[in-house]
Parts: C-alpha cells; sequence; structure tokens
C-alpha cells in the first residue's frame, strides 16, 4: 500500500483520469491524519474427499471388510480371546480395528459395498440403509461402537499423507439393521416412539476432536434418530446422506464417534450400536503464489519475470521448500525449487522464457507450486510469439563422397517449417546446388499434418580433381522466409597422364632407313 500526498487543485488525476480536488478550501497546510491502513487478505483453501473407494475397490460385490488387519497386533481380548488390533487407511486418513479371531467379531471400523436395505437383524450389519455410498458411490464405511467400553470407539486419524489438512465435513446415515431395529423393534431393542409412537427416543452420534496430545477441543453432535418432537410428525430416523459440518474441529488431528441412545440396558445400549459415513471432506491451504506481469515476449529470455510464493499463518520459525514445475517448458521455464527462510513469509523466483522458434502465437502457460502440507497453487502467464514462418534444411551428414555416385542416395535432407498449423501442405523449391557435384529435387512438399519431409541427396563423379567443395542448397516457399544448409563433396579423382597420338595410325611402308654403325664398330677392341 503506497499512501502519497497531493495538492487537491486538480492537477492530478485519479486513476479514471478525473481531476481531484480537495473537498473544502485549503489554506497552507492543511490535511488529514493517516491513522492506520489495513490489508485483508483472505486464505484460498482446497478440499479433497476421503470416499472409501480406493479400499473398496478390492472388494467382490455385495461384500465387506471388517478385519482382522494383516499387519495389526495380536494381543489377549476383555474377553480372554486372542484379538487383532489394528487399522486400514484410505486416502490418507487411518481407521481403526480391532477384530477378535476367537469369535469373529469386531469394533471401530469397517468397509463395505453390500446394498441390503430391507433384510432386518444383525446379519445384515453391514449394510447402509440408502444401498449404497454417497452421492452413488459404491463403497462407504461402517462403525460398530462398543457402548460397554471395552473397546477404542471407532477413531479417524489423520496421517503423514493429510500433513497439513483440515476435518471439513463428512455424509452420515443409519446401517439398515439399526434403522429397521428402531423402525419396528427386535428381541433386543425397542421400536422408537413405543407401541403408541409418544415415546421420547432418540439415537445420538457425537465426534470429538482432539488434538496431537489428545486433549478434547471440541465436539460436534448429530441424531441418527429423533422422536423428541412434540408434534409426532417430525420424528425422523435418518435414511438418507446427510452432510455433517465438522469444521469447528479441523485443527484436530484425530476425530473419536460415539454413540448414546435412550433405549438402553445393564449392558449398555439396546439400539444396535452401528452407522456409515462417507465422502470425509478435508481442506488445505493452497499455496499463495503470485506472478508480477501478465505477459512476457518469447525473446525477453532469462529473467523475463518475477514470481512470488508465499506461506499463511504466523509461524515462520521454520524454512518451508516450495517445489515449481511449468506446464510447458517449451515457453516458460522455472528453478525446480525454492526457498522460504526463517522468519520470512515470501520468496521470489525467476521465471525465464524460451524461444522455441516456432510460430505458434501466444501460448498461456500455467506455474505450480507445490510443498508438504499445502494443496498446490497455481498462476498463468501468457508467452507472446516473436517468431516468423521460416524453412529450415538439414542433412543427415556433414559430407559425401563423388564415389556415392548412384543409388541409394548418398545423403537424406529435410526441409521443417516452424509452423504449428498443418492443415495444408507446402509445395517447397529448392535451388542453388552445384548440380555437377550433387543433385537434389527441384520441388517437394510437405504434407498435411506433417512439420516437415525428407527428400533425396545424390553425389555426382565429375572426374575432375577438384578437390572437397562445399555445396549450397536454399529451400524456398511463400509466406515462409527461405533456409539454406551446406554439404561438402569429397572428390575421389587422382591426377593422370594422357598419352596422345596423331594421327593415330601408321604404315610400315613409310618407315626410313636406320644407320646402325654395327659394321665400323666391329674393328674396335673392348
Amino acid at each position: 500500500v503506497k499512501i502519497v500526498d497531493i495538492p487537491g487543485d486538480g492537477t492530478y488525476l485519479d486513476t479514471s483520469g478525473t481531476p481531484i480536488y480537495d473537498p473544502y478550501p485549503t489554506v497552507d497546510s492543511a490535511g488529514v491524519d493517516l491513522e492506520a491502513v489495513g490489508v485483508i487478505h483472505a486464505v484460498e483453501y482446497a478440499g479433497s474427499l476421503v470416499g472409501f473407494e480406493d479400499v473398496g475397490a478390492g472388494l467382490e460385490d455385495e461384500s465387506y471388510w471388517n478385519g482382522p488387519d494383516p499387519d495389526g497386533q495380536q494381543q489377549t481380548g476383555p474377553y480372554d480371546d486372542t484379538i487383532v488390533v489394528g487399522q486400514f487407511e484410505s486416502d490418507g486418513l487411518s481407521f481403526n480395528n480391532t477384530y477378535s479371531l476367537d469369535y469373529d467379531s469386531w469394533t471401530g471400523w469397517a468397509y463395505s459395498n453390500t446394498t441390503d436395505t430391507t433384510t432386518a437383524g444383525f446379519q445384515n450389519q453391514f449394510s447402509a440403509v440408502t444401498g449404497g455410498g454417497a452421492e452413488g458411490s459404491p463403497t462407504y464405511g461402517v462403525a460398530f461402537y462398543d457402548s460397554s467400553g471395552a473397546f477404542a470407539p471407532p477413531t479417524v486419524s489423520r496421517t503423514s499423507d493429510t500433513l497439513g489438512a483440515s476435518f471439513q465435513s463428512l455424509m452420515v446415515t443409519n446401517t439398515t439393521y439399526a434403522a429397521l431395529s428402531m423402525l419396528t423393534g427386535d428381541s433386543f431393542a425397542k421400536k422408537f416412539g413405543g407401541t403408541d409412537g409418544t415415546d421420547a427416543d432418540w439415537l445420538r452420534l457425537t465426534i470429538y476432536g482432539r488434538d496431537e496430545s489428545e486433549q478434547t477441543i471440541g465436539e460436534v453432535e448429530f441424531y441418527l434418530a429423533d422422536y423428541r418432537f412434540d408434534d409426532g410428525s417430525l420424528d425422523y430416523i435418518v435414511d438418507e446422506w446427510t452432510e455433517v459440518d465438522i469444521s469447528s474441529l479441523s485443527d484436530a488431528t484425530t476425530l473419536t464417534f460415539e454413540l448414546a441412545s435412550s433405549d438402553t440396558g445393564g449392558l449398555g445400549m439396546n439400539t444396535p450400536a452401528f452407522f456409515a459415513i462417507d465422502n470425509v471432506v478435508l481442506t488445505r491451504e493452497i499455496l499463495p503464489l503470485e506472478i508480477q506481469v501478465d505477459s512476457v515476449a518469447e525473446g525477453d529470455g532469462m529473467n523475463a519475470a518475477v514470481g512470488l510464493v508465499g506461506r499463511n499463518g504466523g509461524d515462520l520459525s521454520q524454512p518451508i521448500t516450495i517445489y515449481l514445475t511449468s506446464d510447458d517448458s517449451t515457453e516458460i521455464d522455472v528453478p525446480p525449487s525454492v526457498t522460504i527462510p526463517i522468519g520470512e513469509a515470501v520468496a521470489e523466483f525467476p521465471i525465464h522464457a524460451v524461444d522455441d522458434e516456432i510460430v505458434d502465437g501466444t501460448q498461456t502457460v500455467f506455474i505450480t507450486a507445490s510443498a508438504d502440507g499445502y494443496a498446490s497453487g497455481r498462476a498463468s502467464i501468457d508467452v507472446t510469439d516473436d517468431d516468423v514462418l521460416t524453412l529450415t534444411i538439414a542433412t543427415s551428414q556433414e559430407a559425401i563422397s563423388e564415389a556415392d555416385a548412384g543409388s541409394p542416395p548418398a545423403a537424406m535432407g529435410r526441409v521443417s517449417r516452424n509452423s504449428t498449423d498443418f492443415s495444408e501442405p507446402l509445395t517447397v523449391q529448392l535451388t542453388g546446388a552445384d548440380d555437377s557435384e550433387l543433385l537434389v529435387p527441384d520441388s517437394i512438399e510437405i504434407p498435411i499434418g506433417s512439420a516437415s519431409v525428407e527428400f533425396p541427396i545424390a553425389a555426382v563423379d565429375d572426374t575432375v580433381v577438384d578437390g572437397p567443395q562445399t555445396v549450397a542448397m536454399t529451400a524456398t516457399a511463400d509466406g515462409y522466409a527461405s533456409g539454406t544448409a551446406t554439404i561438402d563433396v569429397l572428390d575421389d579423382d587422382e591426377l593422370t597422364l594422357v598419352v596422345t597420338a596423331t594421327p593415330d595410325s601408321v604404315s610400315e611402308a613409310t618407315a626410313q632407313p636406320t644407320a646402325r654403325f654395327e659394321d665400323v664398330g666391329a674393328t674396335i677392341g673392348h
């Protein structure tokens, strides 16, 4: 925030171009006292869903898992039975489970995809009264609360995967077993409302939030059934998925669930102590990420812009490493990470523009910042194009030899266009090549859907000792800047003497007498 003192005589304009005048005439020094400046910074959050579908993927249809945990610990239970104390994890939350190997019974949490909404009794303890999970999903969690207190209550705990996440809400409903028991009664529990429907019965779920030291930080109550209304038409048994707001327990590391009922006996609750949950919503703070400009040009290169990444909250006692990614590194490059030091809430990082030499127009690039305990932050920047339509030539070899003359081609060339629009073919003319050294086609066509095309380069044996020759070839096309490449042609010829006779034939008859001196030489001694 910048505060600037200006004279209010109309010589200064506001952001809309309107002259600024003092509201009242002033003489000499006049104005107002600025007591304070306040800046409101809204923290943004992102939600994630725990819906049991990850663990439910391993279930067969119409089945459930209620233990034992293969990695759990065997102990002697309160009834001298062997129990396995364990848990299962779903989407970063841990759900406790205790299973008796002697009695095939369980407490804590199970998960299920059973759909039976009509069968009453204990044998149907794993079905939600809705016939499935929340929002049409197949899998949901089922809890059994031991009201005698012999076993730990159903508990949900955050894990390292949900570090920094906060509890926001969850969906709750009755199981078929509990709902039908309350609706009609059974051999263990009464019908809610009694025979005439006037009994003030209820089934209450209480969710306790606890911190790392297991101290209770709050609680939320939800009635799975309530027959306490003066108007009996308002009495209800929950038979659909209902959202429960637990944001008041957002700072909790664990949630424990307890049931209480108006129908109790000497051994605890008579009402079946079962309920179902689904779609636990967790929220995380989104990392604040800002780019100080809206756009850069490809040609701006290194340090084209500056990005800012921050952290919310008052705890600045530890550094934090922020990991950065660009979703298109051919346009924008960022460092892999940046560290916010101790005592600081914000750190800067450079943003580099990349010249891709492709005519692709303005591109929008998203930069993502992520860190442990936070939801990823995201910001965009536009990269404006500075390229022109251009052809380029490349050859498969830097040099060929005259000895390579013939078939197959001595080398291959490739002509490329730097456009991203491949909806039309492009005819390219090849010129400038010395046909006494090599041969290329007069023209080639880059087909629809392609950025380039190959062409053959043939060597020519000129039988002339001319040493290595550098041959240039140029590609041209309408609307494109031309491209040029060179290739060396190595000589394979040797220096040779050639004798010729004129005329090319003679007759013995034209021969002349030859004096050989042998007659006089016979008189000379050795």
